[in-house]
């Protein structure tokens, strides 16, 4: 584990040299010490920090693409990035049209992904990004489809921030396993460090 020093205003430069590359699913999610993925606002806005913001852009930088569902998409209002464009998986489309994502649209077009089946969304998604020509899918989506995500495709990578901690140096970097994943699965560890009050590890996690 790594303890960044950052300088205040630094946050982005040096959390972007510290991203790595990927292809396929990458997820990212950012939880309290208790495990809470949403704040007292019903989202996880009022649980970031600005190294949270800072992980946010730099890995949504390095996707060829951001895929969330209709449910995270309405609950978090989501709003269009210049960064990649966004995929939403919905089975209504319609739904997301008042999103300041399709009201207000940036430079990159929207994607609407409707899965022929519940059970295979995921790959019914996945063949369809790739046959669009993306290679590296950065997930933003809540606790259930993470999960649905991992049994469907057998394997993800995860970036998880752990929040506005006491002592981020003793926080155990596999709590939010236990509390994101209702199994238990294989986990690599790719990365580990601590910027400001935040533990962020980066995962391997196969079925």
């Amino acid at each position: 584990m790594d303890n960044l020093q950052i300088e205040s205003g630094q946050e982005l430069n040096a959390i972007l040299a510290r991203v790595q590359d990927w292809t396929g699913w990458l997820a990212t999610f950012v939880i309290n010490e208790e495990g809470q993925s949403v704040g007292t606002d019903g989202t996880s806005a009022s649980l970031s920090n600005p190294t949270d913001l800072a992980l946010l852009i730099s890995l949504r930088t390095k996707a060829d693409v951001i895929v969330t569902t209709g449910a995270t998409a309405r609950a978090e209002k989501y709003k269009a990035s210049r960064l990649a464009p966004i995929a939403f998986l919905t089975r209504n489309p319609d739904s997301l049209l008042a999103l300041p994502a399709f009201t207000q649209p940036g430079p990159n077009k929207n994607i609407l992904l409707t899965p022929k089946s519940e059970t295979l969304a995921f790959l019914d998604s996945q063949s369809q990004l790739r046959d669009l020509g993306f290679k590296s899918f950065l997930f933003e989506g809540g606790r259930n489809s993470l999960n649905d995500l991992l049994e469907q495709t057998g394997e993800i990578e995860l970036v998880l921030n752990i929040a506005n901690t006491q002592n981020p140096m003793e926080v155990d970097s596999r709590i939010g396993l236990k509390k994101l994943f209702a199994k238990d699965h294989k986990a690599q560890l790719l990365d580990d460090f601590v910027a400001g009050d935040n533990r962020v590890t980066h995962w391997r996690i196969t079925r």
